[in-house]
């Protein structure tokens, strides 16, 4: 093995049964990168309301008059 970091996730020292990524590992800490990354895009996407949170467009209002065969 080329690196010795340990494992990718480790349990979390608030004496749970949670687990965090180990920044240690190079694999823990590119998942860290990404969350962060992720997590930025998607707040954007929401500020700016694009992406998938872009509204529907709007419906045409239903005319008074009706057209009967």
């Amino acid at each position: 093995m080329l690196f010795r970091a340990g494992r990718v996730f480790t349990r979390s020292g608030w004496g749970t049964s949670r687990y965090s990524y180990n920044p240690q590992n190079p694999v823990g800490l590119a998942l860290i990168v990404l969350s962060l990354f992720f997590a930025g895009t998607m707040t954007i996407l929401m500020a700016s309301r694009a992406g998938p949170f872009k509204p529907p467009p709007p419906r045409p209002l239903p005319s008074s008059r009706y057209s009967r065969p």
